[in-house]
């Protein structure tokens, strides 16, 4: 590819060009419009050039020369493609092969795989771009790009069966590690996008309400299940913060009585578990028809310092007990 020797118009220092793939741009320090406007017109140059293009990775090394962090390069590539007819598969193929040598971390090289695949427009392409993602994931399971990539697909290639398939993707993901807020997020976009006609989307809750709790039981230390939970609830399964509150408290309390843990030592896996369970407990008390059973009141009375055991609120005792094992809550 060549560029044209022609030396932009300037009112301050030289500029000199030895080739495209290392131009040498000679400015004052201070003069930084002069520089913009030099890279610029270089990348103006390229445009007019395309027509001698004969390939698409041509415009490989722009891409690369100017760091795919510059939108101007994805654009040109885009335009080759339009001008010559180039095959959109040879793209996605350029970009599984640029994936290897730079940060998936950049919006605009998960912008240039959405506007092929959606250009492409086939069950065959959000196939592709979901083998895509698992393999980022794969890698950098909190690579938030890959797990928007994800909604995208998944709402731009609809299919009633999808929502299952994606539960399921996060199930494996949530094995792995129980603390990947991402993947919460995501099981939270599948019920949100769930249709509310559809006859099973409130069994699909239901069942998201089950998961949360028995992740709660498997692991009650790791918060992300008792968020999600509360993203759930509604006023007719507000019991369920009861029960689980209740049940977790108490096994907390036991081992707190039996003298197995020291609820003051910050790392203790009891004290995440119990803390948990107190914010779940405030949270539901914002609801006037929240009613604590008899073990959970128990429970709180156990906790309470002495100066607070006398308290007839309820929600008071609740927060003296939680800002006496948690400062951050104070």
């Amino acid at each position: 590819m060549q560029i044209s020797e022609e030396r932009p118009h300037t009112s301050h220092s030289s500029v000199s060009f030895r080739s495209p793939e290392c131009p040498t741009i000679e400015v004052a320090e201070d003069d930084h419009d002069n520089k913009y406007s030099v890279l610029t017109e270089l990348l103006r140059n390229s445009y007019r050039k395309m027509d001698t293009y004969s390939e698409s990775t041509d415009t490989t090394q722009l891409v690369l020369l100017y760091g795919p962090v510059n939108p101007t390069p994805w654009q040109l590539r885009r335009l080759t493609v339009h001008v010559h007819g180039l095959s959109l598969e040879k793209e996605i193929e350029f970009l599984d092969m640029l994936s290897v040598s730079i940060s998936v971390n950049n919006y605009l090289f998960w912008q240039q795989r959405r506007w092929v695949s959606e250009y492409i427009g086939s069950d065959a392409a959000a196939n592709n771009e979901l083998k895509f993602t698992e393999k980022i994931l794969s890698k950098f399971p909190y690579n938030h790009y890959a797990w928007s990539h994800r909604q995208w697909v998944r709402q731009a290639f609809f299919r009633k069966d999808w929502g299952k398939a994606e539960l399921d993707y996060c199930n494996k993901i949530l094995e792995q590690d129980a603390s990947n807020c991402l993947a919460w997020n995501q099981r939270y976009f599948v019920v949100q996008q769930h249709p509310k006609q559809h006859p099973k989307s409130h069994a699909t809750r239901g069942n998201e309400v089950k998961y949360a709790i028995a992740s709660i039981h498997a692991e009650p230390e790791n918060e992300m299940p008792w968020m999600y939970l509360k993203c759930l609830v509604s006023g007719k399964n507000f019991k369920v913060l009861n029960d689980t509150s209740t049940f977790v408290l108490s096994n907390g309390v036991r081992h707190i009585k039996e003298g197995k843990v020291d609820i003051c030592d910050a790392s203790c896996y009891v004290k995440k578990r119990v803390v948990n369970a107190l914010k779940m407990i405030l949270f539901a008390l914002k609801r006037s028809d929240f009613k604590p059973n008899h073990d959970l009141k128990t429970n709180i009375d156990y906790l309470c310092q002495p100066d607070a055991a006398a308290e007839e609120c309820f929600k008071k005792k609740v927060v003296s007990v939680l800002c006496s094992i948690d400062v951050t809550c104070m």
